[in-house]
This record gives structure tokens, sequence and C-alpha cells, in this order.
């Protein structure tokens, strides 16, 4: 994915970019206007809050991974561990890839919203979003229900892909469901 990214868009790639290795991010997730809810109240004053960025849409894609996992488990299959072979391995499908990923093939990240002054804050280096994988948004935001179908049988190892991360599949297989434990809200 890296690879046929730096060879149809070589103009596009920043100083120090190297194509060898893993490339980031992975997949990307909607990361605006996520409404919080913090000690069961919105917010303090009682309004909503919302948030934005990656520590609003990493923990979406993280519940959805754990929901696939708690679905293979509930099978008696491992859980992914290290999922980027499982989802690099789905590209190789075209429709796999369309029922588990929206691909994202407009916009840039060089430019930023900013509320004062409200117009856009932007700088001369940045990437541009392509059908496929692209260091804007990766392979694209994950559907829930096409990676579900996607992840949630396999059985076999995935073909290895070029990373600086390890890529070994988890062998454990549960004998018994975990143990959920529920704690009561704190006063």
């Amino acid at each position: 994915s890296v690879i046929a990214y730096a060879s149809n868009y070589t103009s596009t790639l920043a100083t120090g970019y190297t194509i060898n290795g893993r490339g980031y991010p992975d997949v990307t997730n909607l990361g605006h206007n996520y409404i919080i809810v913090a000690n069961g109240k919105n917010t303090s004053s009682g309004y909503p809050l919302a948030v934005a960025g990656t520590s609003a849409s990493a923990p979406v894609t993280a519940g959805m991974l754990s929901l696939i996992n708690a679905d293979r488990l509930r099978q008696g299959l491992s859980t992914l561990g290290f999922v980027n072979p499982y989802i690099y391995n789905i590209v190789n499908d075209s429709s796999s890839f369309s029922d588990s990923f929206i691909d994202i093939t407009e916009g840039s990240n060089n430019c930023v919203e900013a509320i004062y002054p409200a117009s856009p804050v932007c700088c001369n280096s940045g990437y541009s979003a392509v059908p496929g994988w692209d260091p804007t948004s990766g392979l694209g935001n994950p559907k829930m229900y096409g990676l579900f179908n996607a992840l949630a049988s396999i059985t076999e190892a995935p073909i290895a892909i070029p990373t600086m991360a390890p890529t070994a599949v988890p062998t454990f297989v549960p004998t018994e469901p975990p143990t959920i434990h529920s704690h009561s809200p704190r006063d």
C-alpha cells in the first residue's frame, strides 16, 4: 500500500518520508462532534460537550475491534492481536475492502480548522487523499458490519506486510469465556 502510493504520488512525498517500513495511519475514523458523558452527565454545566480528534476516533475504532475479538472468543477462536496484517489482507479482496472501509479519496491534511479566527490554518506540506491507502487517511474509515464479517471468523495467519512492528499472530485459544466483573458506580 505504501509502495503503491509512493510510486504513483512521488511529488507529494515530504522530505524524509521513507517508503521502506510501515506507513501510517493504518485507518482513520470520524473524529468530530462526539458527545461525551463524564460522571453520568454531559458536562458539569449540564450541556452537551462535543470533542474531536484522535482522542475521539481512536476509542471508536478500538471498540469495533473489541467487539470483533469478543465474538471470536465466543466462537472459540483467538483474538486478532496485532490486527494490521489482517486489515491489509482485506485490501487484496476488492469486495471485502469496499464492504469493510469507506475509502477517503478527497481532502488533504495540510490545513486545520481554526475557531479563532474562523478560517483554516494551512501549511506548505501535507498529503492528499487518493484511492486506496494514503498518508492522510490510511485505508479509510472502517465499516463495522463489513469489518466484522471479514475478521470475525479468520482462522489462517495473515500474509505478512512490510512493518516495523511485530506481526506475530496470537495462538491463544480460550478454554472458557472470560469472566466479566461488574462494578457499582462510586458515590
